[in-house]
């Protein structure tokens, strides 16, 4: 399961991503890495079962402390091969990393239900890059990805409030007609802003529930500029 979703987590990031690492604060990260954290999800003891290197980097250039068999350390991220976690070392508290296989094993449904949530905010980044969106995002997530919708309704009952965001995709194009004058007759060009699709989106309690694309949607009006005769 672990290596499955890491992999569908690699696939998901664009590939000049996935191979750089990003410096988050004072905080390397890498998108390998299942933090914790993006899947708002909080840290959890376990405990080492055997004597291992708790090291600053994942490539252990640095040993900050000799961990003994036995000894807690908070998991705060799953890596291929090692963990990110906290541990407590003779100069107090540190981050860094461990071997996975010196930790005793999470519980498959801690571990699954964390890296399926991460999983899940990797596809979403990815989406609002594309400006797409998909069931299950929320309110904020819809509008980083499409904007302010250009126009909404909202219907309370009870505890339930549901939403819908109406957005309009527009493009130029040329519309030609003719007239006479004095028996000679010329054309003209105009060029109007027309709808040419548009997207009903329905939140309940501030969560997509519905995407609905339209070939086109009512009370949307162009404009028109005349370009020539």
């Amino acid at each position: 399961m672990k290596a499955t979703l890491l992999t569908l987590i690699a696939l998901i990031v664009p590939l000049s991503l996935a191979l750089r690492a990003a410096n988050v604060g004072e905080e390397t990260r890498y998108n390998d890495v299942v933090y914790l954290d993006e899947a708002k999800a909080k840290p959890f003891p376990l405990k080492t079962i055997r004597r291992v290197d708790f090291t600053d980097t994942r490539d252990a250039s640095t040993v900050l402390a000799k961990l003994a068999k036995g000894a807690t350390v908070w998991v705060f991220g799953f890596g291929p091969g090692r963990d990110y976690v906290e541990a407590t070392t003779p100069k107090g508290k540190a981050r860094g990393w461990v071997d996975e296989d010196a930790l005793e094993p999470a519980s498959e449904e801690v571990r699954s239900g964390i890296e399926t949530r991460v999983l899940t905010a990797h596809r979403q980044k990815a989406l609002i890059a594309r400006h797409a969106i998909e069931i299950g995002m929320t309110r904020n997530q819809v509008q980083a990805s499409l904007g302010k919708p250009d126009e909404s309704t909202r219907t309370e009952d009870g505890e339930q409030v549901d939403e819908q965001w109406i957005y309009r995709t527009f493009q130029t194009a040329p519309q030609k007609d003719t007239y006479t004058v004095d028996g000679a007759t010329y054309e003209r060009v105009h060029y109007k802003k027309v709808q040419t699709s548009g997207k009903t989106v329905t939140l309940r309690n501030d969560q997509v529930v519905e995407i609905k694309e339209e070939s086109k949607l009512p009370g949307a009006s162009g404009s028109s500029i005349t370009q020539g005769y």
